[in-house]
């Protein structure tokens, strides 16, 4: 179980994160449980093409800009060009994988500024 925090709202929702090895891909299901306790399921499919250039999550495709592998971690950092809250903005998008934890952050620079913020951030242990 983790909290998943809705930034639209300001609240924390226990979320129920499943994760399954697909063929050559990966399949991410988080069921959130909202304060009223009704129950909302998230899908999302994670994948890289074949000379991994484009990485893909869900409907959005992000161009693989680096990827580090070190002896315990592999991290990949892709990008695309967008809106959040109706501006646009660069969305960088950071996957970090470990032996037990892959965790995920979802960075958000708006045009004109020159910092990223944190829109997301989500980790998951495995048991």
């Amino acid at each position: 179980m983790v909290l998943f925090n809705d930034d639209s709202t300001g609240f924390n929702y226990p979320s129920k994160v499943t994760v399954a090895l697909l063929k050559d891909s990966v399949e991410i299901n988080m069921t959130n449980t909202y304060a009223d306790g009704h129950q909302e399921t998230e899908k999302g499919i994670l994948s890289i093409n074949k000379n991994g250039s484009i990485l893909s999550l869900g409907a959005s495709e992000y161009d693989v800009k680096d990827v580090i592998r070190t002896k315990d971690e592999l991290a990949i950092f892709a990008y695309k060009e967008g809106e959040d809250n109706d501006r646009p903005a660069t969305i960088r998008l950071q996957i970090v994988i470990r032996a037990k934890v892959m965790a995920v952050f979802k960075h958000i620079k708006y045009d004109g500024s020159e910092d990223y913020f944190t829109r997301i951030s989500l980790s998951l242990s495995k048991k």
